[in-house]
């Protein structure tokens, strides 16, 4: 018979639990490989089935095959899932259309990426909700586009359609997505850097899609994936500011490179557009960011702008200097100079109609129906649909409230840029608040000479910018994440 003592009951049942937590380990591992290999087998017979029985063109496979690994990254880590958004948005044309009317590949990208997270947090008992500094404005901006679809449903022109209008407002009412999904789901830096690196990657392929596959028009403007040289001068000179500031937040010298010749590339890209408010637009960014951030940066700039009668293509330099007007009417992609006049023909228009409807407007979605009629009713032969200036756009189908809830939406923007930059406590915080700012001044530019605001494929990253300051301003004002 032994003395010594029996080991306690709690050290057995340690070593049991020990015990049970690596079996369990190493059983996870093993089915985690079966599981693996399951699926692995499964999708190998759904694409023979697909190719051989259903007769699929090799295209659709191609692509299904390149959606199952961003799938799996959604399902398993959906913040993620997130950096999808910024490379894809300049390719919304590409992607495989729905038969969901109002509903494209992005948006359904999202929420479902949304999906992912919002049941990963629920199953874990996180917080889900927090402070969303644009929400208000956007909500103000949704009513009012459909306080305004009821006046233009109520009092319609010939060929108006309200079904149509209403899908319009839906549309442009998710543009914001992007915004109130990427301010619910990054809550950390890391993450936002990720997201940021991605749309530094989105401007690299827009770029590199733009001088191999990218289309071009008669007159030598470039249009990328965007099917418009105005729509890519848009995405070009917005992107190009935000990593403009991005760079300026790097350390490491590899990172400054790749993101020097980010902006470079963009730039260059912008020029090719023969856009006069995307040049405009990219210079006044760059200028703030450069003010803001860096004297070598401003410098820099200001040699660049100075020396530019040099070095700047034939081609930019006549459409800037150009005031030529053409008689005959065309698109933008034929009337290089008459597009001013067109410009300048159908803001007088809208201002025209403008003023027989100050408080109410015309209503949504009303004046494509009515400005080309106005304009030759006022003696103005270069009338077109669009307004091409999202500010009287607002003005004229919505009214005086319409334009200063949009105004408002703008100002509500900068003021959560002055608010990152007061509670940034890293380099890389003050750059992204920085780079909004600046990218501010680039929509207003682009909103002034084009219609592009409800543009997602072109305003994708601007929201997800916004979002990321969003992030580390609750961060910072000590919310819990």
């Amino acid at each position: 018979m032994t003395t010594e003592p029996r080991p306690s009951a709690p050290v057995l049942a340690s070593e049991v639990r020990s015990r049970v937590r690596r079996q369990a380990s190493e059983l996870g591992g093993r089915l985690l490989i079966v599981g693996a290999g399951l699926v692995a087998v499964l999708g190998v017979l759904v694409f023979v089935a697909l190719d051989y029985r259903l007769d699929q063109d090799v295209h659709r496979l191609l692509k299904m095959a390149a959606a199952l690994p961003m799938i799996l990254v959604v399902a398993f880590h959906p913040v993620m899932g997130l950096a999808a958004f910024p490379l894809l948005a300049p390719f919304l044309i590409w992607l495989p259309q729905l038969p969901l009317p109002g509903i494209n590949t992005l948006n359904a990208m999202v929420l479902g990426v949304f999906g992912a997270w919002f049941i990963g947090r629920v199953l874990a008992r996180q917080p889900i909700g927090r402070r969303l500094w644009l929400s208000w404005p956007m909500v103000a901006v949704v009513v009012i586009m459909t306080i305004s679809l009821v006046r233009a449903i109520v009092a319609p022109p010939q060929g108006y359609e309200g079904y149509k209008a209403f899908i319009l407002l839906f549309r442009n009412a998710t543009t914001f997505i992007p915004y109130v999904i990427t301010a619910l789901m990054v809550r950390n830096e890391r993450d936002s850097k990720r997201i940021y690196w991605a749309i530094v990657a989105g401007l690299i392929l827009e770029c590199v899609a733009t001088f191999t596959v990218g289309e071009w028009t008669s007159q030598n403007r470039a249009k990328g994936t965007m099917g418009q040289p105005n729509a890519l001068g848009a995405y070009l000179s917005i992107n190009t500011v935000l990593v403009a500031s991005f760079l300026l937040a790097q350390r490491h010298w590899f990172a400054q490179l790749i993101c020097l010749g980010t902006v470079a590339f963009g730039a260059y890209a912008t020029l090719q557009t023969i856009s006069r408010g995307a040049m405009m637009s990219v210079m006044a960014g760059l200028a703030y960011v450069a003010v803001r951030s860096s004297r070598m940066l401003t410098v820099l700039l200001v040699l660049v702008v100075v020396t530019s009668p040099i070095w700047a293509p034939e081609s930019v330099k006549e459409r800037v200097m150009s005031t030529q007007q053409q008689d005959e009417e065309g698109s933008d992609d034929v009337e290089l100079e008459g597009s001013a006049q067109a410009r300048i023909d159908t803001w007088k228009a809208t201002m025209y109609l403008t003023s027989q409807h100050w408080i109410e407007g015309v209503g949504f979605g009303v004046l494509p129906y009515i400005l080309i009629d106005t304009g030759k009713k006022m003696g103005l032969g270069h009338t077109h649909e669009s307004t091409h200036n999202t500010f009287l756009r607002m003005l004229g189908e919505m009214g005086i409230p319409g334009l200063l809830i949009y105004v408002v939406l703008f100002a509500c923007i900068w003021a959560l840029g002055m608010a990152g930059l007061s509670s940034a406590s890293s380099k890389y915080e003050r750059q992204v608040a920085i780079g909004l700012q600046g990218a501010l001044f680039s929509v207003a530019f682009n909103c002034w000479f084009g219609d592009r605001f409800y543009e997602l494929d072109i305003m994708c990253a601007f929201w997800i910018a916004c979002a990321l300051v969003n992030d580390f301003v609750n961060r910072n004002n000590g919310e819990l994440v």
